[in-house]
């Protein structure tokens, strides 16, 4: 396998969690992969930062003191279409269903490799790169409600 490492990506992530010691761990490690990463340990903090900050992707936690994760998802899918990965200790099939149901793109369990979290992130960039350049998505026909937001 190949290592990934110093591959520059150019991409912009922002990763949300209450634990200062989560984000800046996941700093350095994605710093390390070729992410421009912003951290905040506030979610009002960054419902600001995906309004007004040009991102690429977005990790978060659930269990947040101001709104969790649950919140965090539908509030990210009103602004954004930016894919959401869910990084959380919660191993529970219901959990990561209704988190999935609530916008989160992906969901991985802590603890985990670094190489895991790359690989989703990188996939997850991948899909919503596709998304972005698909000429049958500008045709498709949405049903009321479900449309993507416009970018």
């Amino acid at each position: 396998m190949g290592d990934n490492r110093n591959m520059t990506t150019n991409k912009r992530v922002l990763v949300i969690d209450d634990d200062r010691a989560i984000t800046e761990f996941l700093s350095v490690v994605l710093g390390t992969y070729g992410f421009e990463v912003l951290t905040t340990n506030r979610s009002e903090e960054a419902l600001q930062f995906i309004a007004e900050k040009a991102l690429d992707i977005v990790t978060l936690d659930l269990v947040m003191p101001d709104i969790d994760g649950w919140e965090m998802c539908k509030r990210i899918r009103a602004l954004s279409t930016i894919p959401i990965l869910v990084i959380s200790a919660i191993d529970d099939p219901v959990t990561i269903a209704s988190t999935l149901d609530s916008g989160a793109d992906d969901y991985i369990v802590k603890p985990l490799t670094n190489e895991i979290l790359i690989a989703h992130l990188n996939t997850l960039l991948r899909r919503s790169t596709r998304m972005g350049t698909c000429p049958q998505l500008a045709k498709a026909k949405w049903l009321p409600g479900t449309a993507p937001l416009p970018s």
